[in-house]
């Protein structure tokens, strides 16, 4: 009989909870917690700061449910480039300038140290992205990393502390 009635609270206790957790996770929006914008003292090149603006809004307004909940769970979201430029033309025109800006700067101050030897191809001609990724650095940093198998390794822009 003791055992019987300590099997009836142990299962409604274990149902009241479930029953919570779902009730919880049903209204819950899909958010990811952000730190607030590095100080102009850590990112101080205002193209950077451009682009870390409106990758937080990205991260902020338009990422689908799906993708922050990828983000949150794994801690990183992987967009390919070739339909990046489909689904999102401004933000991968605005990310394609900036890797274009940072491509020509490097092969300025390449030049400048080398001289007299050729820019190496990476750094000589424009190639697009293949992937634009958020990571989570610590539990609210996130930064952007954008890849070419081409042309600039990685560029990364650090979109939050």
């Amino acid at each position: 009989m003791k055992r019987t009635v300590i099997l009836i609270i142990v299962m409604a206790v274990v149902l009241v909870c479930l029953a919570v957790f779902l009730i919880g996770r049903h209204g819950q929006t899909d958010k990811v917690a952000m730190g607030e914008m590095l100080p102009v003292t850590q990112l101080p090149d205002q193209r950077a700061r451009q682009i870390a603006v409106e990758m937080r809004l990205w991260l902020d307004k338009d990422m689908t449910p799906e993708q922050l909940r990828t983000l949150s769970d794994t801690g990183r979201v992987v967009f390919v480039w070739k339909d990046l430029k489909i689904s999102n033309p401004k933000r991968a025109a605005l990310i394609d300038s900036y890797t274009e800006q940072m491509r020509e700067d490097l092969a300025q101050a390449y030049i400048r140290a080398h001289r007299p030897l050729p820019v190496p191809a990476r750094f000589a001609t424009h190639h697009d992205p293949d992937t634009v990724e958020f990571e989570r650095l610590q539990n609210t940093a996130y930064r952007v990393a954008i890849r070419s198998k081409e042309g600039l390794a990685a560029c990364y822009v650090e979109i939050s502390r």
